[in-house]
């Protein structure tokens, strides 16, 4: 029987690189035309977060507005990715106040209908 090889920094930096990688390219998956109500995706640009710590308290406000069904924020990026709940209204205005009132300064934000037969829409996870 053959023994495992012990993890490398170059191995755990390659694992960590696919799993970036693929994270990015998920929102590529339901971009397009919208097929239907399967809810809206907000991308907000948050300048100032530097820390895991903050970006938990960031994603909390985010979580306090009515509508907001799920939030994910890449700290390397600064972006955070709002998914609402079908149906759900959030202006643009609201997430700028989540985003002041957690102490950081708002960029661009931008939105994307995402399709009903979306593997996000139909609650696979993200």
């Amino acid at each position: 029987m053959k023994s495992a090889r012990p993890v490398t920094g170059r191995s755990l930096m390659a694992v960590l690189c696919f799993a970036v990688a693929f994270e990015f390219s998920l929102p590529a998956c339901h971009a397009g035309p919208p097929q239907g109500n399967g809810g809206e995706e907000i991308l907000a640009v948050v300048k100032g977060v530097t820390n895991p710590f903050t970006q938990f308290g960031l994603i909390q406000h985010f979580r306090r507005i009515p509508g907001v069904d799920d939030v994910h924020f890449n700290l390397l990026h600064g972006l955070a990715d709002i998914k609402l709940k079908p149906g759900a209204q959030v202006s643009d205005d609201e997430i700028r106040r989540a985003i002041r009132s957690a102490s950081y300064t708002p960029g661009d934000i931008t939105r994307h209908s995402i399709p009903a037969d979306s593997p996000v829409a139909l609650g696979s996870g993200h």
